[in-house]
């Protein structure tokens, strides 16, 4: 990672995670997202949107200790006189290489709900425990970025399904989205361990949730003729009932 914020190609970010270019470090939080949270990550990411930046602590400090597996996979030694610890992205990092990493690293007794397959048919994600037979349409996730495996497993599910064309279509599709996305990467360059972990706390303890009524006014923003805007109806209903309890206002004047 060069010392200024650049976007990084989703797939090169997890060749980096592989090949131990890229660590996750003890004082990390272990993988706490829901098998729910994942998906939804996935469905953001197979759409093209944005799901925010990666902070990268970049160092040349060798002997600090590292978490030995992200997601269900485990991670190799590192490698490289600099050395790239993740700040901050974790959940997603770990979401992405546990999904699409190939199955070789893979640690047997992990939960088999890492096991995520995309539904040629209905374009959706699902999490194991797969049906047994998996169906047809079921694409394992871990085979996108493989591509002779993904044209092996392509080759297949014609065989055995030569009018489902359209199945080899949405995979080539969800590949090529995945080959093209780009997260952007912000470098934390010091060899300082405590202004690292002072950047951690801060970065952790800062964010505050949407609220409820946030996520509302986003899903239901709408600047048309109009000018609808939920926040400003609810600041200005909060006004007139404060009003009305001041009795300057009556019960028809809030309609």
């Amino acid at each position: 990672y060069a010392a200024e914020p650049q976007n990084q190609q989703l797939s090169q970010i997890l060749r980096d995670i592989a090949a131990g270019h890229l660590q996750i470090p003890e004082f990390q939080r272990p993988s706490a997202w829901t098998v729910a949270q994942r998906l939804e990550l996935l469905r953001s990411v197979a759409q093209g949107f944005p799901i925010g930046s990666i902070l990268v602590w970049r160092t040349s400090r060798s002997d600090l200790p590292r978490v030995p597996q992200m997601g269900p996979h485990k991670l190799p030694e590192m490698s490289g006189p600099v050395h790239s610890y993740v700040l901050d992205g974790l959940q997603r990092l770990s979401t992405l290489f546990g999904a699409l990493c190939p199955r070789d690293a893979r640690t047997p007794s992990e939960p088999s709900d890492w096991d995520i397959y995309y539904r040629l048919e209905d374009l959706d994600f699902s999490a194991g425990p797969a049906p047994s037979p998996v169906p047809d349409d079921w694409l394992p996730l871990w085979l996108v970025l493989d591509s002779p495996a993904l044209i092996r497993y392509q080759r297949s599910m014609l065989q055995r399904n030569p009018e489902r064309e359209s199945w080899l279509n949405a995979a080539d599709s969800l590949q090529k989205v995945l080959l093209e996305y780009k997260i952007p990467v912000i470098p934390f360059v010091t060899d300082d361990l405590d202004r690292a972990t002072l950047a951690f706390a801060r970065i952790n303890s800062h964010q505050t949730p949407m609220g409820e009524l946030d996520m509302l006014a986003a899903l239901t923003y709408h600047r048309g003729p109009d000018g609808f805007d939920l926040h400003e109806k609810v600041q200005l209903l909060r006004e007139r009932l404060r009003l009305l309890g001041d009795g300057h206002l009556f019960v028809r004047d809030l309609l």
